[in-house]
């Protein structure tokens, strides 16, 4: 049995590989998983709960809920709220129990995930929150990304479809 967890790309490799001996296939291969808010959600709870699911492990979780999808009646206070939340999440060394967000696993990680800061801007999307590494020298060392909120125009957008996998999420209205 081969089991893989990453790009699309590989998976497709690997799937192809194995159709010779027909060995048995498990492929993990990311994805964009959505929280969807409606307008009668309980506006604390899902701003919590949204913030949770994408900044949780710094996005890194094949499981993040890195694109939120809020209805247009909700969608100006659920933002502010949310971009104030994300604002606020204090960043750090994981061993200092004050952190609330540690690092990405590598530095070519963390430049992958602020290239798609600028792919966003590219097509036209709104850079909310973050987007950069943090301005304080404590942190220069390591490979850190503050807590990203984009508005996409579109969901066909690269941003609004292609696994981040960082502390960035992704923002559209219905």
């Amino acid at each position: 049995k081969i089991a893989f967890t990453g790009s699309t790309a590989t998976g497709q490799r690997i799937l192809q590989a194995s159709s010779g001996n027909l060995k048995k296939v498990q492929l993990e291969l990311g994805g964009k998983g959505a929280n969807i808010v409606f307008d009668d959600a309980n506006l604390t709870a899902a701003i919590n709960g949204s913030a949770w699911a994408i900044f949780h492990n710094q996005g890194q979780a094949c499981i993040a809920g890195s694109r939120l999808v809020l209805h247009e009646s909700i969608a100006d206070e659920f933002l502010e709220r949310f971009v104030a939340l994300a604002k606020s999440i204090r960043l750090g060394n994981p061993l200092d129990e004050n952190t609330e967000m540690g690092p990405l696993t590598s530095a070519l990680h963390r430049d992958r995930v602020l290239s798609y800061v600028d792919v966003a801007r590219e097509q036209g999307a709104q850079i909310l929150a973050g987007g950069k590494a943090p301005s304080d020298p404590a942190l220069a060392q390591g490979c850190y990304v503050e807590p990203t909120v984009v508005r996409v125009k579109d969901w066909r957008d690269r941003v609004a479809q292609e696994e981040v996998f960082g502390p960035f999420v992704t923002v559209i209205t219905f």
